[in-house]
């Protein structure tokens, strides 16, 4: 995985973890993304709910992404699994 630093909030890290542990009886595929996304939580800086800033992206997000090249938009919602 990349070697960025990872910034979560505590009510989503503990959301995260909800599904995570909820998922044992998924197929093989989906065990093998939700043990990586568990190690990614792992190394997680976990910040709390009041010191998120608001211009930060986090889960149930909306936001609208726009190609500098092309000008074209795209809109995405950051969903939990």
């Amino acid at each position: 995985m990349a070697s960025r630093s990872i910034h979560i909030a505590n009510q989503d890290l503990l959301r995260l973890r909800r599904v995570i542990g909820s998922a044992a009886r998924t197929s093989i595929l989906d065990r093998q993304h939700l043990e990586v996304l568990s190690a990614e939580l792992d190394r997680a800086v976990i910040i709390d709910d009041d010191d998120i800033p608001p211009d930060v992206i986090r889960m149930r997000t909306h936001v609208r992404v726009r190609d500098s090249t092309s000008q074209k938009t795209e809109d995405y919602t950051l969903v939990y699994p």
